[in-house]
């Protein structure tokens, strides 16, 4: 049986619907939206000894409400990313204790 997402959580916390999962091999997750718009941005591979190789990643702007996957391989991985993200850090506390740490 391959192993999958198992949600532990499902509802609401700091107005942001919020899933919690965690996965059979180990890993967690928080499905949730961004909390503001950002601008989105252009990165340049700027080495001269490259420039036939350059690259450019382009981040596109969104917009606040937009569905976003947040993961840790371990519970305070989650915590920094789930603050990174906009969750203050007693949100990020209270979805941690959502996985029973």
């Amino acid at each position: 049986m391959p192993d999958t997402w198992t949600t532990i959580f499902n509802s609401s916390i700091a107005g942001r619907a919020v899933k919690c999962q965690v996965y059979g091999e180990g890993g967690y997750r928080v499905l949730t939206t961004q909390a503001e718009d950002t601008p989105g941005s252009l990165q340049h591979d700027n080495d001269e000894s490259t420039r036939l190789h350059a690259q450019t990643l382009i981040i596109p702007p969104t917009a606040a409400g937009a569905p976003i996957t947040l993961e840790g391989d371990t519970l305070p991985e989650l915590h920094r990313v789930l603050i990174d993200n906009g969750f203050s850090n007693a949100a990020a506390d209270e979805l941690i204790a959502k996985y029973g740490a």
